[in-house]
């Protein structure tokens, strides 16, 4: 019924069949901690949900048709938490990262259209909770920087406006961050680059804070 429709349209012929289509209802687990999977919701609507220090279920995110789950769990190489479909019936379709990576991941209309989405539900979350943690500015901004950098160790940017923009903090609170980093010898600060020196003492940063 769906087969010819996105995000399989993106797919060769010889992958199409390792998508898997499926229809949970409401309160099934569409997507757990440690899946090997990325899930695209084609109808219907999934809850994200996590518990907290206390064992209470908390909800922070809804997740609806024609967006994915599993994205930032496949950055950061952590926990995108659960999802439970919350309508009645919940339609999608199960990529295995290694199909969404070679095939979904690098094409223009999921750059453009699914990615901004994607990354800002992850920023924005990220920076809420390690404000509410007291980690602050600081651990998110050693966050971004490891979590974007693991295969150069090189994060370019073209300006420090957008830089703020990255991390949601103004430029004042930005060079502080830096020039701390810097004096501890964490990173290097060039022109449109930022190099990291030590890993180790940046992941400190943010690691007690990781969910």
């Amino acid at each position: 019924m769906y087969s010819s429709e996105f995000p399989v349209t993106l797919l060769p012929n010889s992958v199409k069949d390792k998508i898997k289509f499926k229809k949970y209802k409401k309160g099934d687990y569409l997507y757990e901690d440690g899946d090997d999977t990325i899930i695209y919701i084609k109808k219907g609507k999934g809850m994200k949900i996590r518990c907290d220090q206390d064992g209470e279920k908390v909800f922070p995110y809804m997740f609806s048709d024609d967006e994915f789950i599993g994205v930032n769990a496949y950055f950061t190489g952590g926990s995108d938490w659960e999802v439970i479909a919350y309508t009645d019936e919940v339609i999608v379709f199960e990529i295995p990262k290694s199909i969404f990576k070679e095939y979904i991941l690098g094409t223009p209309i999921f750059i453009e259209e699914y990615l901004p989405k994607c990354t800002k539900l992850l920023f924005q979350g990220l920076r809420g909770f390690y404000i509410y943690t007291q980690g602050g500015a600081v651990a998110y901004y050693a966050y971004i920087l490891n979590c974007f950098c693991k295969d150069t160790n090189i994060f370019p940017f073209d300006s420090y406006p957008d830089m703020t923009k990255s991390v949601y903090v103004n430029k004042s609170t930005l060079y502080k961050i830096t020039k701390q980093f810097i004096d501890e010898g964490i990173i290097e600060k060039n022109i449109h680059s930022i190099k990291i020196i030590d890993r180790k003492a940046l992941i400190k940063y943010f690691d007690s804070y990781r969910y």
